[in-house]
Formats: structure tokens, sequence, C-alpha cells
């Protein structure tokens, strides 16, 4: 293991942290999982392409014949366009499943985290002890560790902990809202959203690996 200072927490809620990874990893492995099951083509749309490219191929035999298969090709010109029509349809009927449904998981996801926001307001799952942070660890100098207060030692180092997130994004700072000690705790947001954010890049990087 990479040797790493002790990182002295003053409070932690496991089984809530657990709670709220389980809650983002199985709402962004499901909703992921629906959104490629509804992009998919379904066996009517395969069996369209295929008859749609033996016909096409049919159609180029017969023109090959020439004028003697005028008739012929003409017949199976007609049933080109119609499976051509036929597929376009599905395929229109596809795209408006899959904008309902980003709109409804769009939806979906507001909800919840407007829900695990309210649920958990002012609630920190983890929370950094300033008291045990010796003063080269949250970056005072030694004029600074006179007047450098316990709270400010543990944002200190709560922000090198967490760079660059603890700097950047404003999810951070919605999190942190109704938090006593907004610079050294972490929000129920920020846990449920890291369930969802994880899970989204393993599958991206699934979905890459499966189309090499």
């Amino acid at each position: 293991m990479i040797p790493h200072p002790e990182i002295p927490i003053a409070t932690l809620r496991p089984n809530d942290i657990l709670l709220l990874l389980f809650l983002g990893t199985t709402y962004e492995l499901a909703s992921r999982l629906l959104s490629t099951l509804l992009k998919s083509k379904s066996s009517h749309e395969k069996t369209l392409r295929t008859e749609l490219h033996a016909l096409k191929y049919e159609v180029v035999i017969m023109r090959n014949k020439g004028p003697s298969a005028f008739v012929e090709t003409s017949k199976l010109e007609r049933a080109v366009l119609k499976k051509e029509s036929e597929l376009e349809k599905l395929e229109e009927e596809k795209k408006v499943r899959v904008t309902t449904f980003i709109k409804f998981q769009k939806n979906t996801s507001y909800g919840l985290s407007l829900l695990v926001f309210v649920l958990y307001y002012g609630v920190p799952l983890l929370v950094i002890d300033g008291m045990r942070i010796p003063d080269f660890l949250s970056e005072t100098t030694e004029e600074e560790a006179d007047v450098c207060t316990d709270v400010e030692k543990a944002e200190r180092f709560f922000k090198a902990w967490l760079f660059p997130i603890s700097y950047i994004g404003l999810g951070r700072k919605l999190s942190s809202l109704g938090l006593e000690q907004k610079g050294s705790s972490i929000g129920a947001l920020i846990v449920y959203w890291s369930g969802q954010v994880t899970t989204g890049k393993i599958m991206e990087c699934l979905e890459a690996l499966a189309w090499r």
C-alpha cells in the first residue's frame, strides 16, 4: 500500500455512506442498461435490415439483366422502398422512446438528488478533526501555528486531501449547504454523486471495449 498520513476523522457514518453509494451506483447502472436496451436494434428491425439488403442485392442482379427484366426490377424496387419506409418508421419510433426516456431519466435524477439533500440536510457523513492535525500537514507555518484555529487546520487539510475537487464544481458547494463545518466535511450529495459518476465511467470503459 502507498504510505500516507493518518486521516484524522472526527465523525464518520459508514452505513449512510454505503447506502448512498449503493443508491447512486444502482440508479446509474439501471439507467445505462435501460438506455442501451432502448438504443439497441430490435429483432424486427434486424429482420427488416436483412430483408432490405437481400432485396437490394436482387435489384442489382435484375438491373444487370437489362430491359428484359424491367417488370421484375420494378417490383423489387417497390419492395425496397416499402422496406425502407418501414425501417424509417421503426427508427423514428425508437428516437421518440429514447428522447422520452432521457427526459424521464433527467427528472428522476433531479428528484433523487433533491430527496437525498432533504433527508440528509445538515448531516455530515465525514468530518475532519482539526485538533489531531499536526501543523506540517495543514500547511501551517510556524508564525501561523499560534493563531491558526483547529477549524482552519481542518479546512486546509480537507482542501489538500480532496484537491482539486475541493476547489472546483458547483456540486461541492451545493452538497455543503446546511453543514456546520462546510470547509472540512462531506455531505450526502457528494457520496451519492460519487457512486453515480464512478459507475458511469466504468460503464463507458466497458462500452468502449465492447466496440473495439
